[in-house]
């Protein structure tokens, strides 16, 4: 168990690095071409999908598709999972035709409400009316990538978002180069994810065909069970939404596409660290179904400690080296203009740092409702703290208000968050001691970190810098960090790998 949830972490660290890469290189060209309020109006364009604000009502049926196929994967039954996947197929389209024509109706005064230049109105409300027309096929492929997340194939589900990214990325680069207008860029990303949908339905289809499922109309019992998740899944949806897209949005109607672009420019490479670790966490989501389907709490414990360390000593060395460099990554990045607000950025690290320890726990109580409408509540308490610091800051710190009201309050909520993970997954108390310990190895390695950023002078000193930070830092979490026995499990490992490699 614990070495296919070790691989499935390692193929989605690899395809998340490929595609975040990608975005990231693509952020300095699009602001280059387009300034930061064209920029602004990209990302603005790009938050009114199932991926973005919309995820907030879809009902979970990703997630929910997940689970079943899990399950079904070690039942002899198997009758169920074909009438849950026809009713969250129906859901999903449903879902689909109402949310769109929601935003085709509301495509005529958007650009009104958030601020958008006259004379890219037109331009924006077509983008808005062609991603209305298309929300029946991307909500559908929430369902289609379920399936593949069920069957635990992350190569192939990693590759469709991988084959998405680069066409996106493609087509952009394209756009800019042939000097169209921003509205290129948006039309772009709506056809890289037709693609993702129809490609995530071919792996599906085809990975469910030996099954031979009966597609049939749900029983009462599964409905009322839907239901129920349903109502759980909407307000934890709700809250991540609020979250995560509310910032962008409020700046937008706020303050405008141009405080927009500052915005998504400083928090850009913090939340291509938190996207990457929460889809780390997504991994649990299988394993943690057939434990507690299988009423074995032992294996959920070792799941959640293991897992935990594994992530925090896997993630959070990468991501004090961002903090460390982030006056530098910036320059390289984006460019001298940028790099008096690196301590905006490095501020912004805290988030993802302290996400990736709760995520991974989190991802596993899931599956336990009562679990998941507690940490909901201590999300919606973040949620109230994050924007009441964010507005009582506005008139001083502008668009960086909501910065230090996300840090603040999940730094506030994040030990409360752990206490109830360790509660529910029984996990030992000295599993929080050792991540501590990453931190004090972390923060013992700044001023010599500090001290590299004179010899970097581009981005492969940069590159190189940050490795040797990181390299260094697991290093001493290798022995101030893992115990005797892990260390020993870990050589024994990293030995028989090596071994079976070798040629015959």
């Amino acid at each position: 168990m614990l070495f296919a949830l070790f691989r499935n972490v390692a193929i989605t660290a690899i395809a998340f690095f490929f595609t975040g890469l990608i975005g990231l290189l693509l952020v300095p060209i699009l602001v280059h071409a387009y300034s930061l309020a064209g920029f602004g109006l990209i990302i603005m364009a790009r938050m009114f999908l199932p991926l973005a604000v919309l995820a907030a009502v879809d009902f979970g049926v990703g997630e929910y598709v997940t689970q079943s196929v899990a399950k079904a994967r070690v039942a002899a039954d198997r009758s169920s999972c074909g009438r849950e996947l026809c009713m969250a197929l129906g859901v999903a389209v449903v879902l689909g035709l109402l949310s769109g024509a929601a935003l085709f109706v509301a495509s005529f005064w958007m650009s009104a409400w958030l601020s958008v230049p006259a004379e890219h109105q037109a331009a924006f409300a077509r983008v808005m009316q062609f991603t209305a027309v298309s929300m029946p096929v991307f909500f559908s492929s929430l369902v289609f990538e379920g399936v593949v997340k069920g069957q635990e194939n992350y190569a192939m589900q990693r590759a469709i978002e991988v084959l998405a990214s680069i066409i996106y990325s493609g087509l952009a680069i394209a756009a800019v180069w042939l000097g169209w207008q921003f509205d290129a860029v948006c039309y772009a990303l709506l056809l890289s994810l037709w693609v993702r949908a129809l490609v995530a339905l071919f792996v599906a289809a085809r990975s469910l065909r030996s099954w031979k499922l009966q597609f049939a109309y749900p029983t009462s019992a599964e409905r009322d069970a839907f239901r129920m998740r349903a109502r759980l899944m909407v307000s934890n949806k709700c809250m991540g939404v609020a979250q995560a897209q509310s910032s962008p949005l409020l700046i937008s109607v706020l303050l405008g596409p141009a405080s927009l672009g500052v915005f998504d420019a400083l928090t850009r490479l913090p939340r291509f660290a938190k996207t990457v670790l929460g889809l780390l966490s997504s991994t649990v989501l299988p394993v943690a179904a057939r434990l507690e389907s299988d009423a074995d709490d032992k294996g959920l414990t070792r799941l959640g400690q293991s897992g935990a360390l594994t992530a925090g000593l896997v993630a959070l060395p990468p991501i004090a080296a961002a903090v460390v460099f982030s006056k530098p990554l910036l320059q390289v990045w984006l460019g001298d203009a940028f790099a008096h607000l690196w301590l905006w950025q490095a501020l912004m690290f805290i988030v993802p740092a302290l996400g990736v320890l709760v995520g991974f726990g989190g991802a596993a109580l899931i599956v336990r409702p009562a679990a998941l409408a507690a940490m909901n509540r201590l999300v919606l308490l973040q949620i109230a703290l994050q924007f009441a610091i964010a507005l009582a800051g506005l008139s001083v710190l502008q668009e960086k208000a909501f910065i230090v009201g996300q840090v603040v309050a999940t730094s506030i909520t994040f030990f409360w968050q752990m206490r109830l993970i360790a509660t529910e997954l029984k996990t030992a108390e000295h599993a929080g001691k050792r991540l501590m310990r990453i931190g004090v190895v972390a923060v013992a390695l700044v001023l010599p970190g500090w001290g590299l950023q004179g010899w970097i002078m581009g981005p492969l000193s940069l590159g190189l810098a940050m490795a040797a930070w990181t390299a260094a830092c697991w290093v001493g979490c290798y022995f101030l960090v893992l115990s005797a026995v892990q260390r020993q499990r870990l050589q024994a490992f990293v030995g028989r790998k090596w071994a079976s490699r070798k040629p015959i």
